[in-house]
């Protein structure tokens, strides 16, 4: 073990699992993020080291991305906020591709960060170190990218062989290992699933056949998308399809790849170990009316000035406008997506404008009150001078925690529960004066005039309503709809 000395000041702890600890817990092993720590813990003390905080990654992510507790750990090594990260070994902060782990080296050289492993300490501002955490790192990418050759060419075989390796089984069957592969039979539902392709194969509309679905409580979410993905499955035939649909990598933002779902050219069809559901013939004739149950509805015109920030406050959805009637008994209304169970009524688009020209205007006296109480901006002055008075009062109290634990006054669990308690009130009045900061220094008197230009503009029908939309979301974020059946509509405006 490297025995220079190290950096004074605090460190952090940080386990992630890897593949190979998943294996062997799968095996019965020991949790293994337990028995890292207890050994992390005792080198930290022989060494004296004070660890302030213990993150735990409960995901093997092989990406940053993926790895949520390691990248605000990456933000406050930035933030210059720890001397040193203590980590089982140097792989575990990530071997992800060459872009992720030269970020990840950099970051530490320009900080200065140590690397702690019970093997070694790292520093990266030695020639020396810097080389072994770059050859380090390179290496456990070499053997991320064999694994996942190893387990990518294993699935293809299996799928090749008539095995069913997709995580979830699909409606109508069960998972099951025959002989050692995996496999499926059907199950109670099977007889719905001919069901299913016998109507569809006779033409019934897919959003009769949904509903029908909802209506006897057939398990799961039933819509036209679903239906349409059942009967495309050549499963139900006795074929295993894999890879189908891949993911691909089409650009890159930063260190995150920008990946869209693509149909596969060339995806693995083998005959299945499994039983058939459904004929050859049954299937095919199904698939073939697919193409006859889509009706291509002709252009319409924009009618809805709330498209796009109207929705449910109970399941967020969008709500949708629609009409009905005919001729002069023809109206305009608000519903929920039909195949939802939320339970939300609809309401007429008259009431749905007016509630929230109501609403915008009640924003509007509230800014007349405000422009009438001067105190508005001194109330925001003191209340920052208090905010810095307390992270002030944190700072010292976080210096008289370490010479508390570092007189072995107390414990470190002591010290961890009493820094978790200030590192929350840290948290929490930075956060407020962030949102001080970020408030709008701009004159009351011209969000008023904006809010009184858009109330006038979304209460004209005769205005075009596309050009009401784009004016209701400059200023909108979000209007959420709530009404219960028999009850009375309710609408919360968030404005931008």
């Amino acid at each position: 073990m490297d025995t220079e000395p190290l950096h004074p000041g605090e460190y952090v702890m940080y386990l992630r699992k890897s593949r190979a600890d998943i294996e062997k817990e799968a095996r019965g092993e020991m949790e293994t993020l337990g028995k890292h720590e207890r050994e992390l813990v005792s080198m930290s003390k022989r060494m004296g080291i004070v660890v302030a905080d213990i993150r735990r990654e409960l995901v093997s992510g092989e990406s940053i991305q993926d790895r949520h507790e390691f990248r605000h750990i990456m933000d406050e090594v930035m933030d210059r906020r720890w001397s040193g990260i203590v980590v089982h070994a140097v792989d575990r902060l990530g071997r992800g591709d060459m872009m992720e782990y030269g970020w990840i080296l950099s970051v530490l050289q320009f900080t200065g960060t140590l690397i702690v492993t019970p093997g070694r300490t790292y520093d990266p501002s030695n020639r020396e170190d810097m080389q072994q955490l770059q050859l380090q790192m390179f290496f456990a990418n070499n053997e991320l990218g064999a694994i996942k050759h190893r387990l990518r060419d294993g699935k293809e075989q299996a799928a090749r062989d008539g095995q069913h390796i997709a995580t979830v089984a699909p409606f109508g069957y069960r998972k099951v290992i025959v002989d050692g592969q995996k496999t499926l039979e059907p199950t109670e539902w099977a007889p719905t699933v001919v069901e299913i392709f016998e109507e569809v194969a006779a033409g019934a509309p897919l959003s009769t056949l949904s509903m029908r679905l909802i209506a006897r409580e057939v398990p799961g979410k039933w819509n036209n998308r679903r239906i349409k993905t059942l009967i495309e499955n050549p499963v139900y035939k006795g074929v295993i399809a894999w890879n189908r649909v891949v993911r691909a990598v089409e650009s890159r933002e930063g260190l995150a790849l920008v990946k869209k779902t693509v149909r596969n050219d060339r995806p693995i069809l083998a005959d299945g170990l499994h039983d058939a559901i459904v004929s050859d013939e049954l299937w095919e004739a199904a698939n073939a009316m697919l193409g006859k149950n889509h009706k291509t509805r002709p252009a319409t015109k924009f009618r809805n000035p709330l498209a796009g920030i109207l929705r449910c406050e109970k399941c967020g959805r969008m709500m949708q406008y629609s009409h009905a009637g005919h001729r002069e008994k023809a109206y305009s209304y608000y519903k929920h997506y039909k195949y939802s169970t939320c339970g939300c009524a609809p309401s007429r688009y008259e009431d749905v404008v007016a509630a929230v020209v109501s609403a915008l205007e009640g924003v509007t006296e509230d800014l007349a009150v405000q422009i009438r109480d001067d105190g508005l901006a001194s109330r925001r002055k003191a209340e920052k001078a208090d905010l810095d008075r307390l992270l002030e009062s944190c700072s010292r109290r976080i210096d008289r925690l370490m010479v508390l634990f570092e007189d072995d006054a107390i414990d470190i669990e002591e010290f961890r529960r009493r820094r978790r308690s200030i590192d929350t009130q840290i948290f929490q009045a930075r956060g407020r004066l962030a949102e001080i900061e970020a408030m709008p220094d701009e004159d009351p008197r011209e969000r008023i005039a904006t809010l009184q230009s858009l109330v006038a503009t979304l209460g004209d029908d005769g205005i075009d309503a596309s050009a009401r939309n784009v004016a209701a979301k400059k200023i909108i974020d979000c209007i959420y709809y709530a009404k219960e059946p028999g009850g009375d509509l309710r609408l919360k405006v968030e404005l931008r």
